[in-house]
């Protein structure tokens, strides 16, 4: 391929300069050891890509009906692909969301080269197509919000700084719940944290965005509150700090593609790493307040039936008898795990 890539980017290129073919789809096949064929093809005229991938048999676990990607179409027909009779298609509704496409479909093909069976690979391709569904709800081609970097580089640094200190490398990963629809932003094992990131460097309230993020049902809760300092070429940029901690959990079984899979999730992609480097963080004020009984805040269990996805402001003045010493902090989380 030329360029590390399972399917290189000369391929769509040269697929989408043939002007000599009319409308249809021109496509190439991919040599990739997987249990399905890989094919890639472009929509002519209107430039749209499609991944298409053969199958021995139709899923176990219909992709159409289990996915709805965001401008995405995912369809599933008895289509002969080579010696494979089934098909499953995945293609772009507008030709400008090519580029993440192109990542999406390189993404997926490297998922499905390492599956054994059609069976396995239709397995993995239905959790990583819910990564990329969570992806384009979170950022999609523009990239993340700026709010949305301060809430990403709040967790990260969170993960870093104090999770992997308490805990094994591979379970703090693991606990990152947040990206995944967690509850919390991390979940173990008899713990969870809350992290709220925020531009104020000691900010005066926290917005709690529903009655389940304060609410856990059994070990120690934490809210953890992060002021950071943004300003150009400051000392840790977004994607600086996603390199470190690839860095680190390289080693750790399992934690690589999970960190990978939970970076996705939360909507940050290499391809759009440089719209990230002109903002730099510093963390310039932490608080940590253990969440118990009598902590200010609304669960669901004080609703009355019909009431819900309640968001409300909370006072950190309020909260200041129940802040703790971060180092006590890390010794609850850890003493959590024993």
């Amino acid at each position: 391929m030329g360029d590390g890539r399972l399917i290189s980017k000369r391929v769509w290129e040269r697929l989408e300069g043939d002007a000599s073919v009319g409308p249809g789809h021109l496509r190439q096949r991919i040599p990739v050891d997987a249990p399905v064929d890989v094919y890639v093809a472009v929509e002519k005229p209107s430039g749209s890509r499609v991944l298409a991938l053969g199958f021995d048999e139709p899923p176990h676990t219909s992709l159409a009906q289990a996915v709805q990607l965001r401008g995405l179409r995912v369809s599933e027909a008895p289509f002969a692909m080579e010696q494979k009779p089934w098909t499953v298609s995945i293609a772009t509704s507008r030709a400008e969301d090519n580029q993440i496409f192109g990542e999406l479909a390189d993404d997926l093909v490297s998922v499905v080269a390492a599956s054994s069976t059609g069976d396995q690979a239709s397995d993995a391709l239905a959790v990583r197509l819910e990564c990329w569904h969570r992806f384009l709800d979170h950022s999609g081609s523009n990239g993340l919000s700026p709010e949305a970097q301060v809430g990403l580089y709040g967790e990260l640094w969170c993960l870093r700084e104090l999770l992997t200190p308490a805990v094994a490398v591979a379970e703090a990963v693991r606990s990152w719940r947040g990206p995944l629809g967690g509850a919390q932003d991390f979940q173990g094992a008899g713990w969870s944290v809350e992290v709220k990131a925020s531009r104020q460097l000691a900010p005066a309230t926290v917005r709690i965005s529903n009655e389940r993020q304060l609410d856990a049902p059994k070990g120690f809760l934490s809210l953890l509150v992060v002021g950071l300092e943004e300003r150009s070429h400051s000392p840790e940029t977004l994607p600086e700090i996603v390199a470190s901690i690839r860095a680190s959990v390289v080693n750790a079984p399992g934690a690589s593609p999970a960190f990978e899979d939970r970076l996705l999730s939360a909507g940050y992609l290499d391809v759009q790493a440089d719209r990230y480097v002109d903002t730099g963080f510093t963390v310039r004020h932490v608080a940590a307040y253990a969440v118990g009984d009598t902590f200010p805040r609304i669960i669901e269990q004080m609703l009355p039936a019909g009431v819900g996805k309640v968001a409300y402001d909370l006072s950190l003045d309020a909260c200041e008898p129940y802040r703790m010493a971060v180092d006590q902090f890390q010794k609850q989380i850890a003493a959590a795990v024993k």
